[in-house]
């Protein structure tokens, strides 16, 4: 498309999602989400694949975000994995600072490449715990987590200036974190 003029501020961008890109589901101390869970589940995927490796975005982030730049790509929009940040999910369980600095540098590096960070709070990757604990989001008992989950992720900013475009869930839509059984 010669001669293509894109107006002033417009973001240009890619997405992706945690669970289909990052990898290292069982590293530095990430727990299960439902996503983790669902697909050994039988049926629960057509050829028993698992987002257990994918594209090994955890540790080749800088990588990606080069190759974006290099493309001219100015936004990225991607997920923060839940239950990296809280590896059970509840409001009063660990926080898991090997997450947490993993985002942050993930940001500042985007930032550092003038790739904006387009940041999805919440992409249906609920913490299997809470599958466990209260029937994830058939319960209203996710509402202090999920806040909680929401308020620490919403720190992650440089210099004390907001820097990134937040949003907080993906595709309002049923889920495997929304599953429930005809049993129950």
């Amino acid at each position: 498309m010669p001669n293509l003029t894109l107006p002033a501020g417009f973001l240009f961008g890619v997405s992706s999602a945690a669970y289909q890109v990052e990898g290292a589901a069982k590293e530095d101390g990430k727990g299960p989400s439902a996503w983790d869970w669902a697909p050994r589940q039988p049926g629960g995927t057509i050829d028993n694949s698992t987002g257990d490796i994918t594209g090994l975005q955890y540790y080749l982030y800088k990588v990606d975000v080069a190759r974006m730049a290099s493309l001219g790509i100015n936004a990225h929009s991607f997920s923060i994995s839940w239950a990296r940040i809280y590896p059970f999910g509840a409001a009063d369980s660990p926080v898991n600072q090997a997450g947490l600095q993993h985002y942050s540098d993930m940001i500042d590096y985007h930032l550092q490449m003038g790739v904006k960070p387009v940041v999805t709070l919440f992409h249906w990757d609920t913490p299997l715990a809470l599958l466990a604990y209260y029937g994830g989001f058939t319960s209203s008992h996710i509402i202090d987590d999920f806040v909680k989950s929401v308020y620490l992720a919403t720190r992650f900013n440089t210099d004390g200036q907001t820097k990134r475009i937040l949003t907080v869930l993906h595709a309002a839509m049923p889920r495997p974190s929304l599953r429930r059984t005809k049993a129950e």
